[in-house]
Formats: structure tokens, sequence, C-alpha cells
């Protein structure tokens, strides 16, 4: 199942050159951190997975494309990125002590994709003020459409 899944989505799984352009375009910090291209490299290789396995970084990529906060969630990796009148979920947060509850916030019909935010989330504390397309093509391998909210 794992290896169907598509690699190469986030930049830090991109090819040398392709991560070499995006560098350039890129502050090289972005608030104190690193602007996120490497963070793969810097932060997992050599440490927790081994600098030459593909499968362990596409694992590692994939927990943080997927992943809640700190957490993977059964279904809810499967819940598409909207902001504004897209949304169709409300969610408690992931900290309470009945751990989160989702539920659609309006109908949702046979077939049509359900939606949450991704930065404008309950747990999200100030990153939907704070993050951009910068960060939801880091964390997530996409670049939102516009309007964004």
């Amino acid at each position: 199942f794992l290896n169907k899944q598509a690699k190469g989505q986030i930049p830090a799984t991109w090819s040398n050159d392709a991560r070499d352009i995006l560098r350039e375009l890129l502050p090289e910090e972005i608030d104190g951190l690193s602007n996120g291209v490497d963070w793969i490299d810097d932060h997992f290789k050599g440490s927790c997975i081994s600098p030459f396995d593909a499968f362990q970084e596409h694992i590692v990529a994939l927990v943080k494309q997927r992943c809640y906060d700190d957490a993977l969630i059964p279904l809810w990796d499967m819940v598409n990125h909207a902001n504004g009148p897209h949304i169709n979920t409300n969610t408690t947060s992931w900290y309470d002590n009945g751990g989160i509850k989702v539920w659609a916030s309006q109908l949702i019909r046979e077939g049509e994709e359900v939606f949450a935010s991704y930065d404008g989330c309950v747990d999200c504390s100030t990153t939907a003020r704070e993050w951009g397309t910068l960060e939801i093509l880091r964390d997530f391998g996409f670049v939102e459409g516009y309007p964004h909210r």
C-alpha cells in the first residue's frame, strides 16, 4: 500500500536540481526556521532513517503530509484542504480529553469531497495568520488555488 502512494509530492523529497531551484526562490530562513526544502535531510537522515533508504524517506514524507499535528488519525488523512465556503467539517481539539471529534458542518452528499482547513484548524493557533503558499507547499505538497481565504 505505502509503495503505491505518490512519491515526490513535498519539496523535501524533490530531486536535488528541483530543490536547488526552489532554494533560489526562497529566503534561507523564514521566521528563524529553515525554509523547509531540506527538513528531511536536516532532521531525519542519518539519525532516524538511513541516508540512502528511499522507502524510509517516503514514509517520513507521507506522515508529514497526512498527519494532524503530531498524530495519524484513520480516515482523517483523506480529508482535503480548503478554506472559506468549501469547508464542510468541524472538529474539536486533538487535545480535548475525549480526543478529536469530527462532524459534517453541512450536508455532504455521496461522492462529494470532505474538506477541512489545514491552516485554520482548531489546534492551528496562529497558523492561519502566519502560513501562506510556502508553508502549504512545504508541508503538504500543493499550492492553494486563489483566493486562499
